[in-house]
């Protein structure tokens, strides 16, 4: 049978592997180094947070740049990793069989891809009552 992550794989005794156990408590260690790192470079009250120059060209950008933006930022954010790194673990842990580990695996990617496809799918069906809203939402965000 074709596994997720030979590294996740349940033992005969119901316990995970030594080798996921250390990448959790590595992950674990990691998330906490950059929450601190980010936690000490957070605005002081009342200073208004700088917004990023890239962030700023992202109203002016062609749709191919758009979508290879997006690829790279969902791909390349630690939060997204760490989250898909321990959904995959989690998933091999539960010692289901290869099919429905793999089905369990792209249900938890069309539901993490929600976020992304219902505003994108709102401007594509409503066009211009979804710029007032996405505009305020881009605001409040």
């Amino acid at each position: 049978m074709l596994e997720l992550a030979n590294f996740g794989k349940v033992l005969a005794g119901g316990t995970p592997s030594t080798l996921a156990n250390i990448a959790k408590l590595s992950l674990g260690i990691l998330l906490l180094g950059l929450a601190g790192r980010r936690w000490r470079s957070r605005p002081k009250a009342g200073e208004e947070p700088e917004m990023p120059k890239w962030m700023a060209t992202i109203d002016k950008v062609t749709s191919g740049k758009a979508f290879g933006l997006a690829a790279l930022l969902s791909g390349a954010s630690p939060k997204n990793l760490a989250l898909t790194i321990a959904t995959t673990l989690a998933i091999v842990n539960i010692g289901l069989s290869g099919a429905m580990s793999w089905l369990v695996l792209i249900a938890f990617i069309v539901l993490a891809s929600l976020t992304v496809a219902i505003p994108l799918l709102f401007y594509l069906f409503t066009r211009q009552s979804a710029q007032r809203v996405l505009n305020t939402w881009k605001a409040w965000g």
